[in-house]
């Protein structure tokens, strides 16, 4: 298993309550959301990056 690090970041209220919402339509904690869509971008940035 992965160890996972600690980070601290400030976001908007609305982005807090959006990715809540998100988080809650798809049963999911809103942490384990928010590390998904980083990934996601990572992910894209890095193919887009190296093309």
């Amino acid at each position: 298993m992965r160890r996972l690090q600690n980070l601290s970041i400030k976001l908007d209220a609305a982005q807090i309550h959006a990715l809540w919402k998100i988080a809650t339509m798809k049963a999911i904690p809103y942490q384990t959301l928010i590390r998904q869509l980083l990934a996601e971008g990572i992910r894209r940035d890095l193919r887009l990056g190296h093309s």
